[in-house]
This record gives structure tokens, C-alpha cells and sequence, in this order.
């Protein structure tokens, strides 16, 4: 096993029937605020989002309550799929 994968942080999920949320925690080795930049800023998200042979686009990102986002992503072959929702729930630097 390689040292980047001992060290990659754990997530851990709660999916509950018939709710419509789905509860990620996951520790990383970074300052709160940094982290929450990461899954922000367009910028960070189209530079770590998706498997690494897609490139990833941000279409929208409006990170408060309330607010839409969207992302399109593209394989080697050009093919495109698209992401969106909603956040329910953002407390900047701790969750979203």
C-alpha cells in the first residue's frame, strides 16, 4: 500500500430510508477553513472532484442555505455528465 493511501482519511456515511440527505463526516489532515475553501471555491472543487481522468467543470456555485449548484464533468472520450442539488445547510468553516 502506498503512503498517500495510508493516509487518506475515511469517510463515513449515514443514509437513512426515506430521508433525502445523505451524512458524510470525514477527517482530513487540514485547517477547517481549507478544507471548506475546497468545497466552495469553484476553482478547488474542478481540481480534485470526480475520478482524475475526467476534468470537471463548475457550472454553478452558490454556497448558502438555500443556494444551487452544478457540476459537469467529461470523460477522455468527451462524453459529459452533470451534477446538481441543493444546499440545505451550510455553517461556514464547518459543514455544508
Amino acid at each position: 500500500m502506498s503512503a498517500k493511501a495510508e493516509t487518506m482519511a475515511k469517510a463515513d456515511y449515514v443514509i437513512e430510508p426515506g430521508k433525502q440527505e445523505i451524512i458524510i463526516t470525514r477527517v482530513f489532515d487540514a485547517p477547517r477553513e481549507l478544507v471548506f475553501k475546497a468545497y466552495t471555491d469553484p476553482k478547488l472543487v474542478s481540481q480534485w472532484f470526480g475520478p482524475r481522468e475526467y476534468t470537471t467543470t463548475v457550472d454553478k456555485m452558490d454556497a448558502r442555505p438555500g443556494g444551487l449548484w452544478r457540476f459537469v464533468q467529461r470523460n477522455p472520450d468527451g462524453d459529459e455528465f452533470a451534477f446538481h442539488g441543493v444546499h440545505h445547510d451550510v455553517v461556514a468553516p464547518e459543514r455544508m
